[in-house]
């Protein structure tokens, strides 16, 4: 697991240490700067991104986590048909992540993942108490396509 905020990482030690988890790893780290240096390239099975930051305000979309060259990083990382799911309760940022995934051949959508109630999220469980929906997507990476240099 890898997010800059320190409360969240702690939080996340704790449940980890609480269930006995042997095979998780956190890091108090940016997600771009993390995935580069900390995994090895065709490593990862499964990414889960969810609720990242959405930055709703126009001038912040910069920011954004997803865009085509963080999934440069994502086609990288990933194993042969590994799989990245997504979750967000920013429906434009969803829609915006979904366009961006269509639009790279190097991805395929499958079925998206539906969290059983231990893999929700806290920020899940606070959206659903809202109501608010939550829009999700999956894809596997697609076998045997690599970026030209041209694209």
């Amino acid at each position: 697991g890898l997010d800059r905020q320190y409360g969240r990482i702690h939080r996340t030690a704790r449940k980890v240490h609480r269930l006995g988890l042997q095979n998780v790893r956190l890091a108090r780290v940016d997600a771009v700067q993390g995935m580069e240096d900390l995994l090895p390239d065709g490593s990862v099975t499964t990414f889960y991104i969810f609720f990242p930051d959405p930055w709703p305000k126009r001038r912040h979309h910069r920011r954004r986590l997803i865009c085509p060259e963080f999934l440069d990083l994502l086609h990288r990382k990933l194993t042969d048909s590994g799989c990245v799911h997504f979750a967000t309760d920013h429906q434009d940022y969803g829609k915006v992540v979904a366009a961006c995934f269509a639009e790279d051949p190097r991805f395929a959508g499958i079925e998206p993942m539906q969290p059983t109630d231990e893999e929700r999220t806290n920020f899940e469980i606070l959206f659903a108490d809202q109501n608010k929906p939550i829009c999700r997507l999956s894809v596997r990476k697609a076998c045997g396509y690599e970026k030209s240099a041209t694209e």
